[in-house]
């Protein structure tokens, strides 16, 4: 009697099992799920054991509140781990706010022209001291007074207190002036590119594709404004530069514009990357066009007849990488337009579970999600990660990948932490960051051959990543 209720016991487990495996395995590739090696299966149950014990140490005020407030808190062992994982592509980073906080901070507080306005809680460079207004003081001058470090990177770096605040868009809007002013002038522009990229290859990315705001650089000396075409020659020259040390790392631009302005500077927009797009000098680093800005206050249905006008005179220059759905609200609807325009990525789209019906159309087209969890959270998207739509996307078997936005302004580094949180809080098997690093790579709107070299390199480092963690070359 016993014996006979233990085997159907088991062969019940056994049916379940497999049953179960037939639906978690269908949500990858065939690239990720088929012929794994005994590396991966090895370090898979390693790597388990490292994302149980990062969990059990989780308090709930590290699991409740802002994961960017609790950066201290988290597990040393997982967190290392998650550092030496080959991440393929980094395909959503706004460029201006995408570097090593150190770096920028030691920009700020070593320059002697900064000045800082504790009245609106502005920096400002003057070369030209009969132009200082009257309220701004030295920031290098009175670096080691009055708590001056301290001052300087709440005024670089999103606060606990901004966090607070429910203009979240004005905000990041004076902190990325803050920022662009000293970064984007003839003095740092190339150091801060330089540290991006390499900082990027040193946390595993193989391809980074920046979106930039073109038009803000300006002269150190003179304080004019200097042209797009060599401000484009400042990030030519640091990326020739970084593939010495990299010959197979991609850096792209994507060429924004906020979306909430008038017909005609988007037209003028548009036929200004149009001109470079033409110029063979920046032709290949030149890979898309997006609107950024807050979705509620211009609906992408306001100005897409506008891409869609520009795009039929232009179908093999002008590629949309739009953002959409950057909300939480369903009334927002603008992952509609990135599809009529066919675009192959959608920036952000935490709302496209609300337009659930989409799934199928996404999957269909291959439509590539730039998802950045820390971000959504930070800005109160999805203040509770373990219920961001990421790992359903993945589930489902959309292209999902993992991006960071704005890493500068959230005084993190350029990726991990996003890595990070996708486990911890959101329980990621190695399985599903092997596949989402393969979407960064598949979906990134590069050509097949640079594809194909990139992924063969990332297979490489993954396979020696799984095989360091499978014997225990990771540790603490």
């Amino acid at each position: 009697m016993n014996t006979t209720t233990n085997t159907n016991s088991e062969n019940y487990k056994e049916k379940r099992r497999t049953f179960v495996d037939s639906f978690i395995n269908s949500k990858y590739s065939p690239e990720i799920i088929n012929n794994l090696s005994d590396n991966e299966k090895k370090a898979s149950e390693v790597y388990n054991k490292f994302l149980k014990a990062a969990k059990e140490t989780l308090t709930s005020n590290f699991i409740n509140d802002s994961i960017y407030w609790m950066k201290d808190e988290f597990p040393k062992d997982f967190f290392k781990l998650i550092t030496k994982m080959p991440k393929g592509g980094l395909l959503h980073a706004h460029m201006e706010v995408t570097g090593t906080p150190s770096v920028l901070l030691k920009m700020a507080l070593n320059d002697e022209d900064l000045y800082y306005n504790p009245k609106d809680d502005t920096l400002k460079l003057f070369v030209n001291k009969e132009m200082i207004d009257e309220n701004y003081i030295n920031v290098f001058k009175n670096k080691y007074k009055e708590n001056m470090p301290e001052i300087i990177k709440n005024s670089l770096y999103y606060t606990r207190k901004d966090a607070d605040n429910a203009n979240h868009w004005s905000i990041f809007q004076y902190k990325i002036d803050n920022m662009i002013g000293i970064q984007n002038t003839t003095k740092y522009l190339k150091e801060h590119v330089l540290d991006a990229l390499n900082s990027s290859i040193d946390e595993g990315i193989l391809i980074f594709q920046g979106r930039i705001v073109l038009g803000h650089f300006r002269d150190y000396d003179t304080d004019e404004n200097v042209s797009v075409e060599k401000e484009l020659d400042v990030y030519l020259e640091a990326y020739e530069e970084v593939k010495k040390r990299e010959p197979k790392f991609q850096f792209h631009i994507i060429k924004l514009i906020i979306r909430n302005n008038t017909e005609e500077c988007i037209k003028k927009n548009l036929e200004k990357f149009l001109e470079l797009k033409s110029n063979e000098k920046y032709r290949d680093i030149l890979l898309g066009y997006d609107l950024v800005g807050d979705e509620l206050l211009q609906k992408s249905e306001e100005f897409s007849h506008i891409l869609e006008e520009y795009q039929k005179k232009n179908p093999n220059d002008l590629v949309f990488y739009l953002h959409a759905g950057e909300s939480n609200l369903e009334e927002n609807d603008n992952v509609f337009d990135n599809l009529i325009l066919g675009g192959n990525r959608i920036g952000h789209g935490i709302n496209l579970i609300k337009h659930s019906y989409l799934f199928e159309e996404f999957k269909k087209r291959k439509i590539c999600i730039e998802s950045c969890p820390l971000s959504n959270q930070i800005l109160n998207y999805t203040p509770d990660l373990r219920h961001h739509p990421l790992k359903t996307y993945l589930n489902y078997g959309l292209r999902v990948t993992i991006s960071s936005d704005d890493n500068l302004l959230f005084n993190t580094s350029i990726i991990n932490e996003d890595f990070y949180v996708c486990g911890v809080l959101m329980d990621f098997t190695l399985l599903d960051y092997k596949q989402v690093c393969y979407n960064s790579i598949v979906g990134s709107g590069l050509d097949s051959k640079i594809i194909d070299d990139v992924l063969k390199l990332w297979e490489l480092r993954w396979e020696t990543f799984c095989s360091d963690l499978a014997n225990g070359n990771i540790s603490s």
